[in-house]
């Protein structure tokens, strides 16, 4: 397993990794992706055992500290909000952050996820402030005001990361966050097929029960100018900060967090 790690971070480094045309395309390769079941079971597991170390700050980290940002700014302006967090795991960045908001604020937070994981964490996770939907666009809709929607490391992640920006902008919410962003640095997008462990997925160790494996899912690494384009007619940019936490490539990959208000 320990060369199979190495060969995984080796690819990381290379700047002539292969590229696809299409996110089809580079999907073929990557067998099920996020759909994995093992995946899904580990994710899962690891929120089980460790649940009770997640409001516990030494194991923050900037993803979270952004998302704390973020919902004290909002919360500045509203007692309760409507949070959409699209690619949200299993609730993770709530968890870490909830303790740390005052009982009086309510929170109702909706992850959107992969199927096979929103089938797990809904019997498993959901509370009254927190749900799943593997539907973006029913959750929208279902919602009569959205305060925020949240993104971390997802958007690289989906089918159609364009198309998907647009059904966020026309959600109307009041703030957007985009965290972990991974833009290319090359005039045109970057459609790959990144790899990880099984054991890099979810919050704390690989559970004994499963044994550590290479994992392939596709990754558009979209341009900003495009992506700010989409936004710029509705929303202005309140500040951006530095991420490079998305970033694997840093030959041809820009890292960068943004966080947003409605005009």
């Amino acid at each position: 397993m320990a060369g199979n790690i190495k060969s995984v971070i080796r690819s990381w480094r290379d700047p002539a990794l292969k590229t696809y045309n299409t996110f089809r395309d580079a999907q073929e390769v990557c067998g099920m992706g996020y759909e994995d079941k093992e995946l899904v079971d580990v994710i899962v597991s690891k929120t089980v055992q460790n649940r009770h170390l997640l409001n516990d700050a030494s194991y923050f980290n900037n993803a979270t500290l952004s998302s704390l940002t973020v919902l004290l700014y909002c919360l500045q302006e509203f007692d309760s909000i409507n949070v959409i967090d699209l690619g949200g795991s299993t609730g993770l960045q709530y968890h870490m952050v909830r303790g740390l908001i005052a009982k009086n604020k309510r929170i109702r937070w909706h992850v959107v996820e992969s199927t096979a994981l929103v089938e797990k964490s809904r019997s498993l996770f959901s509370t009254d402030e927190l749900s799943f939907s593997d539907n973006l666009e029913k959750t929208i809709h279902d919602l009569k005001e959205i305060h925020l929607v949240h993104c971390s490391g997802v958007i690289q992640y989906m089918p159609d990361p364009y198309g998907t920006l647009e059904m966020i902008a026309a959600a109307n919410a009041r703030y957007l966050v985009f965290a972990r962003m991974c833009f290319s640095k090359k005039a045109k997008e970057v459609i790959i097929v990144q790899q990880s462990t099984l054991s890099s997925n979810g919050f704390g160790p690989l559970p004994a029960s499963f044994k550590d494996r290479t994992l392939s899912y596709p990754q558009t690494s979209i341009r900003k100018e495009k992506f700010l384009s989409i936004l710029k007619e509705q929303y202005e940019t309140i500040f951006s900060f530095q991420d490079e936490s998305g970033v694997h490539y840093p030959q041809w990959q820009e890292g960068l967090g943004v966080f947003m208000k409605k005009k």
